[in-house]
């Protein structure tokens, strides 16, 4: 452990498996479920802020009513493996808003990208126009979801 984190005791923990399922909760309500004051809750959720252990808060968003319910996983192969060819890839993967994850892999593919659009039309722009033109792209292989069996963004803690 770095020498600067603070060591996790059972209320920390609570206090982030609450704020990963509900980070719009009050600082007074995050207090009563804790068992503490809200001065001592508050505390420490600026404690675990300033460590790192709580990056930024966020709203997800109802991706069917935005009609924006179609997810593709896309397998890349570059031209290469190299750092520089890696770190140009990555930059122009960054930039791309339709992109929800990339993940350099282990194995035959180099990266999994992550998409969400709106129908196969779309899809196929994206696909043409900015996924095949990303720097160092020389294969792809495309998985289609079917349906989303299961989605969270919290881990147990």
């Amino acid at each position: 452990m770095v020498s600067n984190q603070i060591e996790l005791d059972r209320r920390d923990r609570q206090i982030l498996n609450l704020l990963q399922k509900n980070s719009a909760l009050s600082n007074i309500e995050l207090a009563e479920k804790v068992s503490l004051s809200a001065s001592a809750c508050l505390r420490r959720v600026r404690s675990l802020e300033q460590q790192g252990y709580l990056e930024k808060y966020v709203a997800l968003v109802n991706r069917q009513k935005l009609l924006k319910e179609c997810t593709a996983f896309v397998f890349v192969t570059l031209s290469h493996q190299s750092a520089e060819i890696f770190e140009q890839f990555e930059e122009a993967v960054r930039e791309l808003t339709e992109v929800q994850e990339c993940h350099l892999m282990t194995g035959s593919s180099d990266y999994l990208i992550k998409l969400v659009y709106q129908d196969n039309a779309a899809f196929e722009k994206i696909f043409s126009e900015k996924l095949l033109r990303l720097p160092g792209v020389v294969g792809t292989e495309t998985r289609m979801s079917m349906k989303k069996v299961h989605f969270t963004t919290a881990i147990e803690i």
